[in-house]
């Protein structure tokens, strides 16, 4: 640790000051930090410094989980339903793409998802591991690109997330020969493709290329075959008497909302409204 980088600064240097501005704060950006250090220590403003700075932070999050608990990741927030899943599993995607095309089907069976947008940070782990444990995931079907990186994020995926079990159901090497999806050159800026090339060949492949609607059907039957029936069962009842209770009270709302506005418009208070429209609508309590 004691080797200086090329920009002159030693990781023991930069590893007093992440903690200096840590200090500062009860939860910061990765982001945030680099700023600060820029500001407060002449760190060097350039993207090579920050990729640097996140290899060495991470290291150090890792060692100390105090230090890990003060970083947040607001670009990677789950989306967890209201009221949680019955099911005891997640749905996670390499791109925001994939998840605009699933978006109802996933809905449908109240999953969480995680969208990772490429390699997933430390914090997004971190908050996915206390999920995991809190909620009882027993395991997350994955949807990704099959291309150097997309691979990679599936292996750290499952390194991170271990015991739960990661199931990948797109893009797959089936699915690329069935549908016959049109290829593309793998990216050979990419560290990773040498390693790709000599195990895959020169050629990637996208989820996206996929027709939408297969796509969505690998979607609901990988999720059909990974819920247990009887959660499957309850999860069809809460469907059919969520849409039961909002005809029903479709019209009383709009009943309400007019009488809101009528009251309004005569200058009635938020109490003298509550009261008025309980009493016409028979509530006891008229609240």
């Amino acid at each position: 640790m004691g080797r200086r980088n090329q920009w002159g600064i030693k990781p023991v240097e930069v590893k007093r000051w992440v903690y200096e501005v840590a200090a500062e704060y009860a939860q910061l950006t990765l982001r945030t930090l680099h700023y600060r250090l820029v500001s407060l220590y002449d760190f060097p403003n350039v993207h090579g410094a920050y990729k640097w700075l996140s290899r060495w932070a991470k290291r150090w999050r890792l060692e100390d989980p105090e230090l890990n608990q003060k970083f947040v990741d607001y670009t990677r927030r789950p989306i967890v339903p209201k009221p949680p899943s019955l099911s005891k599993i997640e749905v996670w995607v390499e791109k925001i793409t994939i998840y605009a095309i699933l978006k109802d089907i996933i809905e449908k069976f109240k999953t969480p998802v995680q969208i990772q947008r490429g390699y997933g940070s430390l914090s997004m782990y971190t908050k996915a591991i206390q999920r995991a444990q809190k909620r009882g995931v027993e395991a997350i079907v994955y949807l990704g690109d099959l291309d150097p990186s997309g691979l990679d994020i599936a292996r750290i995926t499952r390194k991170m997330m271990s015991p739960t079990k990661v199931r990948r159901i797109a893009l797959t090497w089936g699915q690329v020969r069935r549908y016959r999806l049109p290829p593309r050159p793998a990216n050979p800026r990419d560290r990773r493709t040498p390693r790709y090339v000599k195990r895959h060949g020169d050629q990637a492949y996208e989820v996206e290329a996929l027709d939408p609607r297969v796509l969505r059907k690998i979607a609901e039957q990988g999720l059909r075959k990974m819920i247990p029936p009887e959660d499957l069962q309850r999860l069809e009842v809460e469907e059919k008497a969520e849409k039961i209770t909002v005809r029903i009270l479709k019209p009383v709302r709009e009943r309400i909302e007019k009488m809101v506005r009528e009251l309004l418009k005569r200058g009635l208070s938020p109490e003298e409204i509550a009261k008025r429209v309980g009493q016409r609508m028979g509530w006891k309590s008229g609240k």
